[in-house]
C-alpha cells in the first residue's frame, strides 16, 4: 500500500474470521466459506500484519529493474490504485 508519507507498506494476512454471533445453518456456512475461497468479503474481517516497509523512491528504483513486464505492471498498481493484492492466483 502506498502511504501518504511516501512509503510502501507490505501487509500479510494473519487470519480471517466471520463477524457473527448467530448460529448459521450448514448450507449457509458452505456458501460463506465458498465466498471466502473465491475472495469475496461478506462480513469478513481481515487481520493484517506489517511485513515490510520501504521508501517509495527505493520501491520505484527496484521496480525499474524488474524485467518481467506483467510483474512490473502489477507492482506499479500500488502507485495507481494505492494498493494491490499479491496471492497465488
Amino acid at each position: 500500500m502506498a502511504e501518504a508519507c511516501g512509503e510502501i507498506v507490505f501487509w500479510t494476512l494473519r487470519k480471517k474470521f466471520i463477524a457473527s454471533s448467530d448460529e448459521m445453518p450448514e448450507h449457509s456456512s458452505q456458501v460463506m466459506y465458498y465466498s471466502l475461497a473465491i475472495g469475496h468479503h461478506v462480513g469478513v474481517i481481515d487481520c493484517l500484519n506489517v511485513a515490510f516497509r520501504c521508501p517509495q523512491t527505493e520501491y520505484e528504483d527496484w521496480l525499474a529493474q524488474v524485467e518481467e513486464e506483467q510483474a512490473r505492471r502489477k507492482m506499479l498498481g500500488v502507485m495507481t490504485f494505492g494498493e494491490i493484492v499479491i496471492d497465488a492466483s
